[in-house]
């Protein structure tokens, strides 16, 4: 049995962020497959309170424990991470973070001759903050066995780095943890619009409140027209619902807060005429992956992360992120063209069957070996 450990910077319990239900999705995949034995470290999961009813069967959370003080809890994450290398001696480490449990991950390779496997989420390799972070990740990107990029515009990126690769980076995307079995056509009369994702500023979720705004205002349009659905939470959401309030949007502009129930998400991306993504910058965001497989048609920031994976008015229509009217023009575009609607939305659903955990982590095995 083949001995896997999967290295994470990341909160608990799994279903939270988009890395976490990417490993949330990738675990369950591979004990599918059975001939595993899983272990996992978070490096801010203290294992002593990760109750056994959140945990899989067959899957184990490594030791760890977490202190106040940070520099005393760094140091002991580094010597737990290398007590459970030597412990578990797993055959396979997956790391999903640019931490210094990769750096100790790929120490153990060179001197047990194993196979680190590495996945970017995207935005982790726009920012180097200091001269250590810069060494730390060039370190990890030079002697990883397999980088796995989630959009060709990272894998780009790191042939800017000039870092000379163990293997060319392995494009893979991200899945849907939705089974939608076939695409049907939204008829509803009323335009429903959904967003995703944290409320904070890089989300640029309060232009695309004032949009709304403004597309009553420019268009012969109402409320009774229009929904829009925001579902999560963060620094943001008092503001964002001071501002509906403000511009009188309450009958057309709903803040659902964080929605963890998957029959509840499940209906709001199914009811879905439209997604929209206005951030400021992305990676490839999960969300976006769960949308296409619903055959939402996309509204996107014109940021490259988006505009190099996705073709305009084949599977979006692009606006400039700082630009409420040009945000309100494509919204209004959609609305006006059923037919557009309708070729983006079929479009986007054939193009989400490429992407299934079960086909990801069907190449990430051929990594393994």
């Amino acid at each position: 049995m083949k001995k896997i450990i999967i290295f994470g910077n990341n909160v608990f319990p799994f279903k939270i962020g988009g890395t976490e239900i990417s490993i949330y999705e990738i675990i369950l995949e591979l004990l599918k497959k059975r001939g595993y034995e899983i272990y996992v470290f978070f490096s801010n999961v203290d294992s002593r309170h990760a109750s056994s009813d959140r945990v899989f069967t067959g899957v184990h959370f490594l030791f760890n424990h977490r202190f106040k003080n940070i520099l005393i809890n760094k140091i002991a994450r580094n010597i737990f991470t290398i007590i459970n290398l030597l412990r578990t001696k797993p055959d396979v480490l997956l790391c999903f973070s640019f931490t210094d449990m990769s750096i100790h991950a790929i120490l153990y390779s060179f001197l047990f001759k194993k196979r680190v496997i590495t996945r970017t989420e995207g935005s982790d390799i726009h920012f180097f903050k200091s001269p250590f972070e810069t060494f730390q990740k060039r370190f990890i990107l030079r002697y990883s066995t397999r980088i796995i990029c989630i959009s060709k515009y990272h894998a780009r990126i790191l042939s800017f780095l000039n870092i000379k690769m163990q293997n060319k980076p392995l494009v893979l995307g991200n899945g849907s943890r939705f089974k939608v079995t076939q695409f049907s056509k939204k008829e509803d009369k009323v335009f429903e619009i959904l967003f995703v994702g944290r409320l904070n500023q890089n989300k640029n979720v309060d232009t695309l409140v004032e949009s709304i705004h403004l597309l009553f205002k420019k268009y012969n349009i109402t409320s009774s027209d229009v929904k829009l659905k925001i579902c999560g939470d963060g620094p943001l959401f008092t503001n964002l619902r001071n501002k509906v309030k403000q511009l009188n949007l309450q009958d057309s502009i709903q803040l659902l807060g964080n929605i963890k129930d998957y029959n509840t998400l499940f209906s709001l991306y199914k009811n879905a005429d439209v997604f929209v993504l206005p951030s400021y910058y992305e990676g490839s965001p999960l969300v976006l992956f769960e949308a296409l497989s619903f055959g939402c048609a996309l509204i996107c920031s014109r940021i490259p992360s988006l505009t190099n994976d996705l073709v305009e008015r084949v599977n979006a229509l692009f606006f400039n992120p700082y630009s409420k009217e040009d945000l309100a023009d494509k919204v209004y575009n959609l609305i006006s063209s059923r037919d557009l609607l309708n070729r983006i939305q079929k479009n986007n659903y054939e193009m989400s069957q490429k992407f299934t955990w079960n086909s990801i982590v069907n190449q990430i095995e051929k990594v393994f070996d």
